[in-house]
This record gives C-alpha cells, sequence and structure tokens, in this order.
C-alpha cells in the first residue's frame, strides 16, 4: 500500500499485535473500553447481546450516543443499516449520534481509530 507515493509498512497495532484466535466480540468489548476510557462516557452493558429497554448504542455520555464498529482487517463498511440504528436510538434518547470506528489493520502511519458526526453537528476546528 502506499500514501502519496510514500511505501508503507505492514499494520501496526498499538500495544500488541491483533489477536486472530481472540474471539471478535472480546475484541469488540476491548475496543469500546478503549474509546469509553479515553472520550468519557458510560458503557451499555451487554450493548451487544439483547436489546435493552432504555440502553442506547453502545455507550452514552450527558449529550450523545456511541455506537462502535470494529474490524481486525483493512477495510470497513457502515451502511444506512448502522448510521439510521445509531441516529434513531439518539433521538430517543434526546441525544446526538456518534460513531466510533476501529480499522486494526490499518497500515503504519495511518490512524486505527476514527470518530464519525454528522455534519451538522460539526463545529469547525479547536484552537
Amino acid at each position: 500500500m502506499s500514501l502519496g507515493g510514500k511505501k508503507l509498512r505492514e499494520p501496526f497495532v498499538p500495544g500488541g499485535v491483533v489477536d486472530d484466535n481472540e474471539p471478535v466480540r472480546k475484541w469488540s468489548q476491548r475496543q469500546e473500553k478503549r474509546f469509553a476510557d479515553k472520550i468519557g462516557f458510560d458503557l451499555t452493558p451487554n450493548s451487544g447481546a439483547t436489546p435493552m429497554p432504555g440502553a442506547k448504542g453502545d455507550g452514552q455520555d450527558s449529550q450523545h450516543v456511541w455506537e462502535h464498529k470494529g474490524t481486525k482487517d483493512r477495510r470497513i463498511v457502515v451502511d444506512s443499516s448502522v448510521v439510521g440504528k445509531v441516529c434513531r436510538e439518539a433521538a430517543k434518547a434526546g441525544k446526538s449520534p456518534r460513531i466510533l470506528l476501529t480499522v486494526a489493520g490499518m497500515p503504519h502511519p495511518l490512524p486505527k481509530d476514527w470518530v464519525m458526526i454528522p455534519l451538522d453537528d460539526y463545529e469547525g476546528p479547536t484552537e
């Protein structure tokens, strides 16, 4: 893979190599906790297991409903079902939707973690 004509090294995952034998659910839960610790939202218990009344997204803070999607691979698809789900849950909670992405196989030096927000919520660069 190249970036502007510069050859990139093979995938680098800070904190260690992705364990291909680790179940996807456990890996995803670790990513959700990592985001929650960094951003400061509360995780929704068993968010991916069963629908729980009042439990929206993978986590929430006072203003947002957070949904995490991740892959150990180099690509991820975020389609209208993902966006629609978090938007509906956020609207029910009176909050703004946020989507967190982890693409663990992203080649170094590209960032593997991303945050998606609706353009209407974007307030411009911060100083």
